[in-house]
């Protein structure tokens, strides 16, 4: 089982990487690691990035094989911080 901080770096390069190959703006948020959490929400795995506005990102953790999916569409639960 991988620890919460290796699925924030791996989150965090992803987003990076993301943002570079669609030539999207990264925000300061996305650079700092507070802003990242990992979350459980009805049995999955899910990384979040909270911006100023909202979330900016999310990405599931995959159960079997641990890989991350960035998410076009999240469950509204993730809206709410715990």
């Amino acid at each position: 089982m991988t620890d919460k901080t290796d699925f924030i770096t791996r989150a965090m390069s992803a987003h990076f990487r993301h943002s570079k190959m669609y030539q999207v703006e990264i925000s300061r948020s996305a650079t700092n690691a507070e802003h990242w959490r990992v979350r459980i929400l009805f049995g999955r795995k899910y990384v979040v990035l909270d911006g100023d506005d909202g979330i900016e990102a999310v990405y599931r953790i995959r159960p079997d094989t641990e890989k991350l999916r960035r998410m076009r569409r999240w469950p509204p639960a993730l809206e709410k911080r715990t």
